[in-house]
C-alpha cells in the first residue's frame, strides 16, 4: 500500500485494490483502475479507464478525465493497474501535476518516494512530458536524459 496524498490517494496493485480489508483500511470510497478487465469491488464506487499495457500511446488523452475523476470524488481514492508500477503510477504523476501544480520532476519524485517500485514506461514518460508542456509551457526534464535526471535527483523536490 502506497499513500501518495495522506488520507486522499493510494497507489497500489490490482490484488490489493480488490482486497476488501485493504480498501477498508484505506477508507476508500472509490477505486480507479487503468487496468483492463479489472473486476472491482461492489462495496465502493468503481471507475475504469482501461489502458492496455502495450497500447499506452493514447494514454495522455485520458489524463484530464482521470485527474478530474479523482479530484471531484469526495472521499479517499485507490488508484491501480495490474502491478501499480506503470500505468497507474503514470496517472498518479499526472494527477499531482494537474491538481497540485507540481512539475513532472517533482511529481515523479513524490510518487517514487511513496512507492519506490514505480517504473513508467518510456512511452508513458514521453506522454507525461507532453502533458507537462501543455500544463506549464516547459519541461522539468529532458527527453533524452530523463531517466538519469530523475534517478540522480531522486527525492529532491
Amino acid at each position: 500500500m502506497s499513500e501518495i496524498i495522506p488520507g486522499r490517494l493510494w497507489l497500489t496493485s490490482e490484488i490489493e485494490a480488490n482486497d476488501p480489508e485493504f480498501v477498508a483500511k484505506c477508507g476508500a470510497t472509490m477505486i480507479v483502475t487503468t487496468a483492463n478487465n479489472s473486476r472491482g469491488l461492489a462495496t465502493v464506487q468503481n471507475r475504469q479507464f482501461p489502458i492496455a499495457e502495450n497500447a499506452v500511446s493514447s494514454y495522455s488523452s485520458q489524463f484530464d478525465l482521470i485527474t478530474h475523476t479523482i479530484h471531484s470524488h469526495q472521499g479517499p481514492v485507490i488508484l491501480h493497474c495490474v502491478a501499480g508500477v506503470n500505468r497507474s503510477a503514470t496517472a498518479a504523476i499526472a494527477y499531482l501535476m494537474k491538481q497540485n501544480g507540481k512539475t513532472l520532476k517533482a511529481a515523479y519524485n513524490t510518487v517514487k518516494k511513496c512507492r519506490p517500485q514505480i517504473n513508467p514506461s518510456h512511452e508513458c514518460m514521453l506522454q507525461l512530458m507532453e502533458y507537462e508542456r501543455r500544463l506549464f509551457g516547459t519541461n522539468s526534464v529532458s527527453t533524452n536524459g530523463y531517466r538519469s535526471e530523475l534517478s540522480r535527483n531522486r527525492f529532491n523536490r
